[in-house]
């Protein structure tokens, strides 16, 4: 008789064993319920804290700039006031009316008006105002470029910034309607109440008496508008003024929709400044609600009443707007022009990513538990499938004719890894995309980098080997493999350089720049990162330029170029940006210079030129700051020519840089001092600090 004998061990059903573990599984789940509740209500409270900062910091960024820009208006408008010729036609004028009302016909003939029209045309029409106005003391308007208001005691009527500059003080003024017609923005369709502002200045006689108000005309829809634009957050964020009545003073983002809800008329050329009051109407116009009052007699909305009442605040729980949507903002009151200001975003907008990270953070919670059965019911197949994953892996190795050793590296554009020829046998480092993390747009920017780079042959820039596509669409390129260390890791580790060194590594970036500037690519990421010193041939302290990934032509071909790094693409480190690329004007070769200057500064100081609590604060500081120089940063000496040069690269205005690259190698040149950066100090250091040719992955 045969005996069989079970192993019961392993034939236990696994029914059985889930059975008898069910406590751990217990207590699993109200650990991980525990867990998921708490990483809810802290990515929620995150959430709003980091709402509220972006609100506020673009509050404060639109409110600096407009400032800055009224500032700018009335130096303008002194400038002008005050000219010789200005000042001679106005007291003429002042003389000829004497305050007696003098007909509107006799001052449009009279010569001190014509002459002051034939000397004012070129320097309003060159600063891009509208128009200028003169209005003595007593609020006659004496002289103007448009007839209309001539003789009239229009405009002081409507406004009292007339009252204010006869006190002596120069300013802009609100928006006001216009008691004359004025042309819309090609001028034709003349009407009046058209919304309109000055910059005032009082213009002084030769014994300092106040004797008319100096005037420049400016249309808010235009100017005034476009400052509150310059940060706004998502598709339904705006930054808006208002007055101490609520009436908006600035163009709304949605006067298409103003129209559609009634709030505005059908005319195109009637907009939100002016005609538009910041009223909750207590539901949401915008999806089909009929309040129940007039709108007069609607409430101010929470932002528009608490800023009137000298409040600065921040709102994330959510309130109506003056549409009657819920949305979230900050706002504060300039009590020195009776405005208010108020940033604000769509309530839906600002918590869609929360309400999509709770929903998938719930579905994956949900489906913890049927994945944890599935590992148990499927280890067997997951060793098949590692099995086939490494074979993968190993075959990924390999690259077309290179071999992959080991990964340096990853980023936004792709990864980076050392290589081997597998002919050559020469370390490479090949840089890839892999199609499931790439989109269309990344591969062009890819390859242009690519094809530009290629184009390059100067010692001092990076040397592209090959490049292509695998039949599995892997897209790579192979490029020297350097062994050394960038600038950002060179000043983090060892400090502050010495001035006759920073001048040797700076000539050579230059030098690669150079060449690039002169076929027309400028680099527009230059940083401390993207430089990288090595030892090449024997050469120490030899200077490598890197990542041309957002290298683009200057002039025919700038809006070509520029369409590459629209769609999810960086274009610049904020701390090495030129104040040109922070306002989106026209770059040129002075973005790299400007950079340059950046890194030269950061090379003698081990510090940024700017600070910032965030990215937008330290672009603003590169537009508006002044640069403190490297000498009173540093505890070394520096030259003053070679000072003197990195501040003149820092320079807020391209015109005041050295042209290009080249230049900028002419200029450090003729900068000489002892002693020099030879390379009998340059082995020297590398011989403490790196010993054998120490390879930094950066």
């Amino acid at each position: 008789m045969s005996h069989i004998s079970l192993d019961l061990k392993t034939k236990v059903p696994l029914r059985a064993r889930l059975a008898r573990s069910w406590p751990l599984w217990v207590v699993v789940a109200l650990i991980l319920c525990a867990i998921g509740w708490w990483t809810g209500t802290t990515v929620e409270r995150l959430a709003a804290e980091q709402l509220s900062q972006q609100l506020q910091v673009i509050l404060n960024v639109d409110v600096e700039a407009l400032k800055e820009w009224a500032r700018t208006q009335r130096v303008e408008a002194e400038v002008i006031a005050a000219q010789p010729q200005v000042i001679e036609a106005v007291v003429e004028l002042t003389k000829l009316a004497g305050g007696t009302g003098m007909a509107k016909e006799e001052l449009l003939s009279s010569e001190p008006l014509i002459r002051l029209r034939e000397v004012l045309e070129p320097r309003y029409r060159a600063h891009g105002f509208e128009d200028f106005v003169v209005i003595d003391p007593t609020g006659l308007t004496l002289a103007a470029l448009l007839d209309g208001p001539v003789g009239t005691r229009s405009i002081s009527e409507r406004s009292d910034f007339v009252r204010q500059a006869l006190a002596g003080r120069s300013l802009v003024s609100r928006p006001f309607p216009s008691a004359v017609d004025l042309p819309d923005e090609n001028g034709e369709n003349w009407r009046p109440n058209r919304p309109t502002m000055f910059v005032a200045t009082p213009v002084n006689d030769t014994e300092g008496r106040t004797v008319a108000v100096f005037g420049l005309r400016i249309k808010p829809e235009v100017d005034f508008s476009r400052i509150l634009r310059i940060a706004r957050l998502g598709e339904s964020g705006e930054t808006y003024a208002f007055d101490e009545k609520g009436v908006i003073l600035s163009q709304s983002r949605f006067e298409e929709q103003l129209r559609d809800i009634g709030l505005l008329p059908r005319d195109p050329e009637v907009g939100a400044i002016l005609n538009v009051q910041v009223r909750d109407p207590g539901g949401s116009l915008v999806d089909g609600f009929k309040p129940s009052v007039e709108r007069n007699a609607q409430p101010l909305t929470r932002a528009a009443a608490s800023a009137i009442a000298g409040n600065t605040a921040v709102d994330v729980e959510g309130y109506r707007d003056y549409r009657g949507v819920g949305v979230v903002g900050a706002w504060s009151w300039v009590d020195e022009a009776k405005i208010g200001f108020v940033t604000e975003v769509d309530y839906d907008e600002a918590y869609r990513s929360l309400r999509l990270l709770r929903t998938v953070f719930w579905l994956l919670f949900g489906f913890l538990a049927v994945t944890a059965v599935g590992v148990l019911l499927s280890s067997e197949m997951i060793g098949k499938l590692r099995a086939k994953v490494s074979t993968a892996e190993h075959k990924m190795m390999q690259l077309g004719t290179y071999t992959l050793e080991e990964k340096l590296g990853e980023g936004g554009m792709g990864e980076v890894y050392r290589a081997s020829h597998s002919m050559l046998r020469r370390p490479t480092a090949v840089k890839l995309l892999t199609p499931g993390r790439s989109n269309e747009e990344m591969i062009a920017r890819f390859e242009r980098e690519v094809q530009m780079t290629s184009q390059l042959s100067h010692p001092n820039t990076i040397s592209i080997f090959d490049y292509g596509r695998t039949p599995d669409g892997v897209f790579y390129y192979a490029m020297e493999y350097l062994d050394g260390i960038n600038l950002e890791d060179l000043v983090g580790r060892f400090g502050p350089l010495p001035a006759s060194r920073v001048k040797k590594l700076l000539f050579q970036m230059s030098a690669s720049l150079a060449e690039a500037h002169a076929i027309g690519l400028i680099h527009r990421d230059i940083k401390p990162a993207n430089i990288f010193l090595c030892n090449r041939g024997g050469l120490y302290d030899f200077v490598k330029v890197l990542d041309f990934g957002l290298v683009r032509h200057y002039g025919d071909e700038e809006k070509q170029m520029a369409a590459l790094t629209q769609v999810g693409m960086t274009t610049g480190t904020p701390a090495y940006m030129a104040p040109e690329m922070i306002l989106g004007k026209e770059v040129g070769p002075g973005v790299d210079v400007y950079a340059t200057g950046c890194i030269g500064y950061w090379l003698l100081t081990g510090k940024q030129v700017f600070e910032g609590e965030n990215a937008m604060a330290l672009a603003m500081a590169h537009t508006k700051e002044k640069v403190v120089p490297p000498s009173e940063v540093s505890e070394a000496p520096i030259p003053e020519c070679l000072e003197n040069l990195i501040m003149k690269c820092l320079s807020k205005k391209a015109a005041d840089r050295p042209r290009d690259a080249r230049e900028l190698v002419t200029e450090l040149e003729g900068c000489v001092f002892e002693p020099a950066w030879s390379q009998e100090m340059a082995m020297e250091w590398w011989s403490e600090n790196l010993p054998g040719r120490e390879t930094i992955k950066v």
